[in-house]
């Protein structure tokens, strides 16, 4: 079924410039609202726009979440009367010192009567240049199940209440065999894990790196996002010189 949106865009600007004289420090903040002609189908975006950010990443990223969302909702069969609705807002986060700035996008749904989940993605630059986490960790040989199990450890540290097998399904640690390296082909059964994969979603602070997870990824879903955080310091044998 095709839906017809009908959209109404409220663009708030709002600048915040501690020099005027320095651009280059210029944060906004652009605020979309969207509704289709049925009325029952909600999308609402927040989204920073960064003077760092010269290949508008974070719009584009923005951009594609609202037309997956549009796609996905032709695949949902809700009663008229029940509203899907998404929003996507964000937080920031620098670094000066190095002069990094990051920002973690969260896109919250919810649909009819089933519970609010929420998806992460984070966007960091440097300099005006988008970078990854191998611009600070070396990920090569099997670094990224190192830096995953320091992770689950620092988790079950920073989260008493932590169920320790839903973060080691989550983070993948569940299908390791009894050496702890290599998988095991009775709990796993595909080609391999790709374990940097829990290293994409992190933010840069003065303290350390932030690794961020979908709600319902390494928690229950009613926890919400879930976070761990790691000092420079924990992180030294991987990090980049």
């Amino acid at each position: 079924m095709k839906f017809f949106l009908l959209s109404i865009v409220f663009f708030f600007i709002c600048s915040c410039r501690k020099n005027p004289n320095a651009p280059q420090n210029t944060e906004t903040s652009i605020y979309e609202s969207i509704l289709d002609s049925s009325g029952n189908f909600i999308i609402k975006a927040k989204y920073p726009v960064s003077a760092q950010d010269t290949a508008n990443g974070i719009k584009k990223l923005v951009d594609l979440i609202i037309s997956q969302e549009k796609e996905n909702r032709e695949d949902i069969d809700l009663p008229k009367t029940e509203n899907l609705r998404v929003s996507i807002d964000y937080e920031e986060f620098d670094d000066p010192k190095n002069g990094i700035k990051s920002y973690l996008i969260k896109k919250h749904s919810k649909a009819g009567k089933e519970p609010e989940t929420t998806k992460v993605w984070t966007i960091v630059f440097q300099n005006q240049k988008e970078i990854d986490i191998e611009t600070f960790l070396d990920l090569s040989g099997d670094m990224d199940l190192q830096v995953t199990k320091l992770l689950s450890q620092h988790a079950m540290r920073q989260n008493k209440k932590m169920d320790k097998n839903l973060l080691d399904q989550g983070l993948g640690l569940y299908y390791l065999a009894a050496d702890g390296k290599t998988l095991d082909p009775k709990k796993f059964h595909g080609d391999g894990y790709l374990f940097a994969s829990n290293l994409q979603n992190f933010v840069v602070e003065d303290s350390g790196f932030t690794f961020y997870f979908d709600s319902g990824a390494i928690a229950p879903n009613s926890e919400g996002v879930q976070k761990i955080h790691l000092t420079r310091e924990q992180l030294k044998p991987f990090l980049r010189p």
